[in-house]
C-alpha cells in the first residue's frame, strides 16, 4: 500500500484499528495471553507480516550474494581460457582473424557478466539485506512501544481492581461496625426511644451519596459528632468509634478506587493512541519498503541493460567456408601421378644447378624420375598443413570444451542453489 498522487490509499490506522465501543476489546489485558488478547489484532498481523517479509528480504539477498559469486566464478572461467588459447589456436592460420573477432566477443561477454554480478552484489543482495534488517528491526521497535503501553495499562487495571478489592472489604468492614454497634445497642439499651441503627444506616447513606466530600465540611462533622454524642449518651463510645473509623476508611478507598479508575482510563486512551501510531508507523515502513525495492530493481534492470548492451556478441568477420576449404585441400591431393612406362629406377642423367635441392638429392639417391620430386615436396607440405590445421582444431576443442563446461558449472550451481531454497522441485 503506497500512497501516491493519483489514489488515495486508507489509512491503516482508520482501517485496521481496534473497535472501542466493545469492552472484549479493551486493551487491559494482559498483552502476552493470546487468547485473550483481542486488542491490537491489526496491528500484530501488521508486524508479522513485516517480520516475515524481513526474513524472506535476507533470504533472498543470500540468495542473491551466492548468484552473485556464481556469474564471478564464471566469468573469472571464462577469463582463464581466453585470449591465449585461441591466439595460440589461430596463429599463422586461415582463422586467425576469425579467431581473433570470437575472442574478442567471448571477452565481452565474460567482462559484462563480472559486471552483472557486481551489480547483484552490490545493487541488490546488499540494499535488500539492509532494508530487511531496518524493516525487522523498525517493527521490533514499534510494537515494542505499543506494548509498553500496553503492559502500563494493564498494570493500571491491576491496580484499580486491587483498590475496588480494598474498597469492597471497607465496605463490609463498615456493615460488619455497624451491626456491631446495633447489637450493642440491644443489649445494654433496652428502652425505646430513637432508632440507632436507622440513624447511622441514614447518615452513611447520605455520606455515601455525597462521595464523601471531605472532613472540613459540615454535612460531615454533624453526622460524626452526632454519633460520638450519641455513644457518651448510652456508653457505646467504642462502637461509634469504630463506626467512624471504618466509615472514614469507606471513603478513603473509594477515594483511591477513584483515583485508580481515572489513572486506567487514561491509559486505555494512551494505548488506543499509541496504536493508531503504531499502525501509521508500519504503514509508512511498507511504503518505504516497497519504494526501496522497486528502486532497486530499478538500479538493477537499468545496470543489466548496459551490460547486455555493451557485450560485443556480432562477429565482424566471416566465418571461412569449410567446403570450399576442404576443395582446395583436395585439388592439393590431387596430383599428377606419373603413368610413363619407364622404369621408375632409371639411369642417373645429368642435371642443371637449377634443379639441384633437397628433394632433387633425395630422388638422385633413389634413382627415380625428377618429376617425382615436386610430387613429393607438395605433399609433404600438404601433410604439414593438415597437421598444423587438426593440431589448432585440437586447442580450439579444448577451448570451446573449457567455455561449455564453464557453463554447465554455473548452471549445475544455481540450479542447486536455488533448490536449497526450494525454488525448484528436488530431483528423484
Amino acid at each position: 500500500l503506497v500512497t501516491n498522487t493519483k489514489s488515495s490509499v486508507p489509512k491503516w490506522s482508520d482501517v485496521l484499528v481496534t473497535p472501542s465501543d466493545n469492552a472484549a476489546y479493551t486493551p487491559s489485558t494482559d498483552v502476552s495471553n493470546m487468547k485473550e488478547n483481542l486488542h491490537g489484532v491489526g496491528l500484530r498481523h501488521a508486524v508479522d507480516r513485516a517480520k516475515l517479509l524481513a526474513r524472506t528480504g535476507r533470504g533472498c539477498a543470500n540468495l542473491l550474494d551466492d548468484v552473485s559469486s556464481l556469474h564471478e566464478e564464471l566469468s573469472q572461467s571464462i577469463f582463464k581460457l581466453c585470449p591465449s588459447t585461441l591466439a595460440s589456436a589461430s596463429a599463422g592460420t586461415p582463422i586467425s582473424e576469425f579467431a581473433n573477432d570470437v575472442n574478442a566477443c567471448v571477452s565481452s561477454f565474460a567482462n559484462q557478466i563480472q559486471t552483472l554480478g557486481d551489480s547483484i552484489r552490490n545493487d541488490v543482495a546488499r540494499p535488500c539485506f539492509d532494508s530487511s534488517a531496518a524493516l525487522a528491526e523498525g517493527a521490533q521497535n514499534i510494537y515494542s512501544k505499543y506494548a509498553a503501553s500496553r503492559a502500563a495499562c494493564f498494570q493500571s487495571r491491576k491496580d484499580a481492581l486491587k483498590s475496588r478489592q480494598k474498597y469492597v472489604g471497607s465496605v463490609k468492614d463498615a456493615n460488619a461496625s455497624i451491626q456491631s454497634l446495633r447489637r450493642a445497642k440491644k443489649s445494654r439499651l433496652r428502652r425505646r426511644g430513637s432508632d440507632l441503627a436507622s440513624e447511622i444506616n441514614a447518615t452513611k447513606a447520605s455520606s455515601l451519596q455525597e462521595s464523601y466530600p471531605g472532613r472540613g465540611e459540615g454535612a460531615e462533622v454533624a453526622w460524626e459528632d452526632a454519633l460520638k454524642k450519641y455513644g457518651l449518651r448510652h456508653g457505646l463510645n467504642r462502637g461509634c468509634e469504630a463506626v467512624i473509623k471504618a466509615l472514614d476508611e469507606v471513603q478513603a478507598s473509594e477515594s483511591q478506587y477513584s483515583a485508580m479508575v481515572t489513572l486506567e482510563n487514561g491509559a486505555v486512551e494512551e494505548a488506543q493512541a499509541m496504536e493508531k501510531m503504531a499502525l501509521d508507523s508500519m504503514q509508512t515502513l511498507e511504503e518505504k519498503r516497497v519504494i526501496n525495492l522497486l528502486e532497486t530493481f530499478e538500479m538493477f534492470l537499468q545496470t543489466e541493460k548496459a551490460a547486455l548492451s555493451a557485450m560485443g556478441l556480432t562477429l565482424q568477420t566471416k566465418p571461412l567456408d569449410l567446403k570450399s576449404e576442404s576443395a582446395s585441400l583436395i585439388k592439393q591431393r590431387e596430383l599428377p601421378i606419373p603413368t610413363s612406362n619407364s622404369s621408375l629406377f632409371m639411369s642417373p642423367r645429368r642435371r642443371t644447378h637449377s634443379e639441384e635441392g633437397p628433394a632433387i638429392n633425395d630422388i638422385r639417391m633413389l634413382n627415380l624420375p625428377d618429376h617425382l620430386a615436386e610430387f613429393r615436396d607438395k605433399t609433404k607440405s600438404m601433410i604439414r598443413q593438415q597437421s598444423a590445421r587438426l593440431e589448432s582444431l585440437k586447442i580450439v576443442f579444448a577451448f570451446n570444451e573449457g567455455i561449455a563446461n564453464a557453463l554447465e558449472s554455473f548452471a549445475v550451481g544455481l540450479y542447486a542453489r536455488l533448490d536449497i531454497d526450494g525454488y525448484v522441485g528436488k530431483s528423484e
